[in-house]
């Protein structure tokens, strides 16, 4: 039994040397490091994660499918398609197109078939372009009557809602049957307003109006539309960040090609637009529209325009910092709006070619943060197009972060 409890004794001694020579640690400093060693972990986890975005949004215009474009196979310019290949690399969370993707003005009309196959082509190649097949659609001046009366933005919302799911909320014309000729045939639908959250962000899409005709030289949107996107921000809320999708620009924003190329007062729809955006500061209005003259020259910043909480143009400067790769905002003044770019440029008249270049626009959300960066397609053959610094809001998005 001595020899038991001798034995016992040297072996728990053995273990109490072992455990403070042998190893060569101290049990203490060893909880110590690798404490210190999972918080760095955390630490740099965190990092990556706030130095990725959370949500990445796509947008460009002006695809204006006409003009010839009509009979390619498939009926869409080769630079167009070459553009949604681009985009399928950016994974972006969901895409808009911003109007004028058909046109019928050239006198000679197009066909119902080849208006079904020019939709056709551009709904499923704006799809393939996104992971998650989302893409969303607002019409604009040049699409009605591409096809008859046939046209209706009833063509882009079914497309919408079965891959973006039902509206949140959305507002119809009531008056469309006053412009639906006799003896076509199907419901004609004309949605002027929808509202999606996608992934979390508030996106809202407002239309022109369908009043006859096979163009608008005027550029409004009805009374309705508007107190409905009134409402509908105001039950989101101004401390949130909101997307509002339109066609055209407000009449003073940066680099238009003019006054008239803006909202116009029909139905006071230009003052309509200043003072209800006034009103929440964290909207970002996007648009398409005014792409003639060398407007691919300009850079994101020259292309934004930032407001007062009076819903005036803050003449200041905005940025506290500028570099060749970034212009940085720290905090805007209200609300700001921008111009997506566009499938087709011209320095002239709109045809059937390829344009001079291809530009959408990528909006990137992160924890902190949003950029916005012109995305260059195509570059003209005389070159001369560099890549564009991005422009940066900083911005308190962490309510968007799980």
């Amino acid at each position: 039994m001595k020899k038991i409890t001798c034995l016992l004794a040297l072996l728990l001694a053995f273990a109490m040397i072992f455990s403070f020579a042998g190893c060569g640690k101290n049990p203490t400093e060893s909880s110590a490091n690798e404490s210190s060693i999972s918080e760095s972990s955390v630490s740099e986890a965190s990092e990556v994660e706030s130095n990725e975005p959370f949500f990445v949004f796509v947008a460009t215009s002006d695809l204006h499918v006409d003009y010839g474009v009509q009979k390619f196979d498939p009926p869409i310019r080769p630079s167009t398609l070459d553009a949604f290949e681009d985009i399928k690399a950016l994974n972006v969370n969901v895409m808009a197109l911003l109007g004028d993707l058909t046109s019928n003005t050239t006198g000679k009309g197009i066909t119902a078939k080849t208006y079904d196959a020019v939709i056709t082509t551009i709904t499923e190649n704006a799809k393939a372009a996104v992971s998650s097949g989302r893409v969303l659609f607002v019409d604009g001046n040049h699409d009605f009557v591409a096809g008859g009366t046939k046209f209706n933005s009833g063509n882009y919302i079914k497309y919408m809602t079965e891959t973006c799911g039902e509206f949140v909320d959305s507002i119809y014309q009531q008056n469309i049957d006053e412009y639906v000729d006799e003896g076509d045939e199907g419901t004609i639908e004309h949605v002027l307003g929808f509202h999606y959250v996608i992934d979390g962000v508030d996106i809202i899409g407002i239309n022109t109006p369908y009043e006859g005709g096979d163009k608008h030289s005027d550029y409004y949107y009805y009374p309705e539309s508007l107190e409905w996107l009134d409402q509908t921000l105001a039950k989101i809320g101004a401390d949130k960040t909101v997307i509002v999708l339109g066609h055209y620009p407000l009449s003073d924003s940066n680099n238009i090609y003019n006054a008239s190329k803006g909202t116009s007062n029909t139905y006071n729809t230009d003052d309509l637009m200043h003072s209800t955006l006034a009103k929440y500061p964290n909207a970002i209005y996007l648009y398409g529209h005014d792409h003639g003259g060398p407007k691919y020259k300009k850079s994101s910043d020259e292309r934004m325009t930032f407001y007062d909480s009076e819903g005036e143009v803050y003449e200041e400067n905005v940025f506290s910092s500028k570099t060749e790769t970034e212009e940085v905002c720290d905090a805007a003044p209200g609300f700001i709006t921008a111009f997506v770019g566009s499938m087709a440029y011209y320095d002239g008249a709109l045809g059937k070619d390829d344009y001079h270049c291809v530009q959408s626009l990528l909006i990137s959300f992160y924890k902190d943060r949003i950029e916005f960066q012109i995305i260059n397609h195509k570059e003209p053959a005389t070159g001369g197009i560099q890549d564009l610094p991005k422009v940066t809001v900083m911005r308190d998005l962490s309510q968007y972060v799980k």
